[in-house]
């Protein structure tokens, strides 16, 4: 598992997943479950990357389940990652980052969430 999956609940709709450590092929299987779990919830979720400090393929593929799984659920769900990070640019080269959305910071990220999708 990462070093630390804190999961952290705020208002009424949104969790923030907050990830540190490192994802690889050793630890990706817990943060799928943590993420399964908080995306079968139905609420909104952000999952904070930027505190990550190694990221590998396998973690993409969790990211890429969750997004499925979460749109399953009726979860909305973006990723923190800040516009310089290495995270950010692998989000770019499998173009993650077209299917979920990938925010600078939890607060831009759960005002995305909060917006009104249907644009009212």
């Amino acid at each position: 598992m990462p070093d630390t999956l804190e999961v952290i609940v705020e208002g009424n709709a949104v969790t923030i997943v907050r990830v540190r450590g490192e994802v690889d092929i050793l630890t990706a299987p817990a943060l799928r479950t943590r993420l399964a779990e908080a995306a079968r919830r139905g609420r909104d979720l952000v999952v904070y990357l930027s505190e990550a400090e190694f990221f590998d393929a396998s973690g993409l593929r969790v990211l890429d389940q969750i997004a499925v799984l979460a749109s399953e659920h009726g979860t909305r769900l973006a990723l923190v990652a800040p516009e310089r990070s290495s995270i950010r640019r692998l989000l770019n080269i499998v173009r993650l980052d077209e299917r979920i959305q990938v925010c600078d910071s939890v607060a831009a990220a759960t005002a995305f969430l909060m917006e009104d999708p249907r644009g009212n």
